[in-house]
């Protein structure tokens, strides 16, 4: 009689709106994948006089397969998992803006460009023609922000209105939808192997329907470790909700 201890390599297929498979991402390091399966028993109790309370007869009716997963890998799918969210794929070729219409708060404050990584920024005033020396205006090329230069002209006690205008480079970027999908459906599949007896173990669950247990710490000191529950789903053309293969060799 011999113990069991797994290590393996995990994979996930994170299904469309239509609960098409997207493909498998990983491995993925898989802190806990856990299966359970509880029962309800269903007795026929005795209402004689010698055997109350008894069971006359017993049987178990199977629950929804619960599942139960945590991870340190953190692929793009995986935090689009953690908020509930969509990816969404965005490229922009580069280009530039001519005259956009900017409030410049007061206070320090700090106004968002539509853009980032922006260079050969110039800025006139409202009328388009009154030029402003860039001295004035403190810049975030990097993350496209502006403010009004600490202490400079346009830092007053009231909002300014300037036209600005600068070229952007070329972006290629993944754009998660947050908190738009009310359950994260796909596959989890298991390549692991017995420890012991170094014999293959697999398991696969064709759909899992499952939500995060907690929320996502943008600011977190150590390595996020996101966990997730739900159920198996039988899904159609399969005969279980999940599969467990044994490899003998």
């Amino acid at each position: 009689m011999k113990g069991l201890t797994l290590s393996g390599d995990v994979y996930f297929d994170l299904f469309d709106a239509d609960g098409n498979s997207t493909g498998m991402v990983g491995p993925l390091n898989c802190l806990k994948l856990a299966i359970n399966t509880p029962t309800e028993a269903d007795d026929r109790p005795s209402r004689m006089k010698s055997t109350f309370g008894q069971a006359l007869d017993s049987t178990s009716v199977p629950g929804q397969t619960n599942v139960s997963a945590q991870f340190d890998s953190i692929p793009t799918e995986m935090l689009a998992m953690m908020v509930l969210g969509k990816l969404v794929g965005v490229s922009l070729d580069a280009g530039s803006v001519s005259g956009a219409a900017v409030k410049i708060p007061t206070s320090g404050r700090w106004v968002p460009l539509v853009h980032c990584n922006i260079s050969a920024v110039s800025a006139t005033q409202s009328d388009g023609t009154t030029p402003i020396p860039l001295v004035e205006l403190d810049i975030n090329a990097e993350d496209g922000l502006v403010r009004a230069a600490p202490g400079g002209a346009l830092d007053t006690d009231t909002p300014t209105d300037i036209l600005i205008s600068y070229s952007y480079a070329a972006l290629t970027k993944t754009h998660i939808q947050g908190a738009v999908q009310p359950k994260i459906r796909g596959r989890v599949m298991l390549k692991g192997m017995d420890r012991i007896s170094g014999n293959p173990v697999n398991a696969d669950i064709p759909e899992v329907s499952w939500t995060p247990d907690e929320a996502i710490d943008f600011m977190a000191s150590g390595y996020q470790a996101p966990s997730f529950s739900g159920n198996a789903i039988l899904r159609d053309g399969e005969t279980a909700p999940f599969y467990t293969d044994l490899h003998n060799r």
